[in-house]
């Protein structure tokens, strides 16, 4: 327990972004160095809430050099994404998850 606290004290709760962001900061500078970028080759996929100022169309757009397997899906929704637009969510990253094989295909209802 006493290991837990102590990396507690160093690092912080991981659960919370807005506690987390200098932690993952500097956990994510090295990145930088690598030459050409760091490029996901695994099958990816984004929900993007329109409203969310952070998560820009910019942003977005420059996701595909470094994540070319990336699948966007865009939601009416703002910040609290998952809060406004739970169903659509799911049901999106279901279809994903079909369309990657990683579920059974859902069977049609007569």
């Amino acid at each position: 327990m006493t290991i837990c606290f102590d990396q507690l004290n160093v690092y912080g709760f991981m659960g919370n972004h807005y506690r987390t962001r200098l932690a993952n900061f500097k956990a994510d500078r090295p990145l930088l160095s690598i030459k050409d970028g760091v490029h996901m080759k695994l099958p990816a996929s984004l929900v993007r809430a329109l409203g969310d100022d952070r998560i820009t169309s910019e942003i977005v757009g420059m996701m595909g050099a470094n994540v070319p397997a990336l699948t966007i899906r865009e939601a009416d929704a703002e910040n609290w994404l998952l809060r406004e637009r739970l169903r659509e969510v799911n049901d999106s990253i279901s279809e994903w998850m079909e369309q990657q094989g990683l579920i059974p295909q859902k069977v049609a209802q007569v």
